[in-house]
């Protein structure tokens, strides 16, 4: 991971103007890979055999290289699947929705209930049993979210009050572990410049290199989320308005660049980067 942004819904909200034309984009893709994850997990819960975490998390949750991770709350779904579908059709990114596999963490918890943990006689689930595949499937997620999180060169945290539930003692809460666990592993992770703007600054020198109804108990979270810098929606709207100003852009054409990898690399890379650019303007003017 290298950059982490807080957005708001005003942030997006000229992406919102056209939400179900790119929801529909997205869960168009979204249907196809889950029906292709989902056909790979039934040979895992062959009764009698041990289950191999390793291939069950590369089926279940692919954690590839992304873009751009999405953390957000479920009760923003909607919203953050026009916002992917945006980003993925228009910006072409590579985008992880974290919401995503969470419907496959309730879906595989039942399939291991129903094929290890049920009692036909009493017509019941095994409490103990349900409760040993409920922390290892918990485990699994929590450690491929990390995973993923590390992975990808930007993580987008959206602000809203499903995902910031409540202030106490001047710290911002949430009720969600999973928002809990990625925001704290955004905070603590390792920082990785991507590889072609280390090939850039190294060749142009470093001084560029900064240039970028059921009742149930409820846990009250800190969510330390300083380390995140907030996106305005003008700030978001030069950027999928594709405004291209004098800063990293121009940085490029000082560079003698190669052709081949490292010039794919500045291709895939440079909506993220017009992003960077257009943030480190505002924090120059603040000083």
């Amino acid at each position: 991971m290298y950059r982490g942004f807080k957005i708001t819904k005003e942030t997006i909200e000229k992406i919102l103007e056209h939400k179900e034309n790119y929801r529909k984009e997205y869960r168009r893709e979204a249907e196809e890979m889950k029906k292709e994850i989902k056909s790979k997990l039934e040979k895992h819960l062959i009764l009698g055999n041990k289950i191999d975490v390793e291939k069950l998390r590369e089926e279940w949750f692919p954690t590839g290289k992304y873009d751009i991770f999405l953390s957000h709350s479920h009760g923003d779904i909607e919203e953050i699947e026009a916002l992917a579908g945006y980003l993925v059709n228009k910006k072409g990114l590579k985008v992880f929705v974290d919401s995503f596999i969470w419907g496959y963490y309730h879906e595989l918890l039942e399939d291991l209930n129903k094929t290890y943990n049920w009692n036909k006689s009493s017509k019941t689930y095994d409490h103990s049993g349900a409760k040993w595949c409920c922390s290892n499937v918990t485990t699994i997620l929590n450690s491929a979210l990390q995973e993923v999180i590390d992975k990808s060169e930007v993580l987008f945290f959206y602000n809203t009050p499903n995902s910031i539930t409540h202030d106490y003692k001047n710290k911002n809460r949430t009720e969600s572990p999973w928002i809990f666990s990625e925001i704290e592993t955004s905070r603590i992770i390792r920082k990785n410049m991507p590889q072609r703007m280390e090939a850039i600054c190294e060749s142009a020198g470093r001084k560029y290199s900064d240039a970028y109804n059921m009742k149930k108990a409820k846990f009250s979270y800190w969510l330390d989320d300083n380390h995140l810098t907030k996106i305005n929606k003008y700030q978001f709207n030069e950027w999928i308005g594709n405004v291209e100003k004098n800063g990293c852009l121009a940085f490029y054409d000082m560079v003698n660049i190669p052709n081949g990898e490292l010039g794919d690399l500045i291709k895939t890379g440079k909506e993220l980067d017009k992003l960077y650019e257009i943030v480190r303007r505002k924090s120059n003017y603040e000083r």
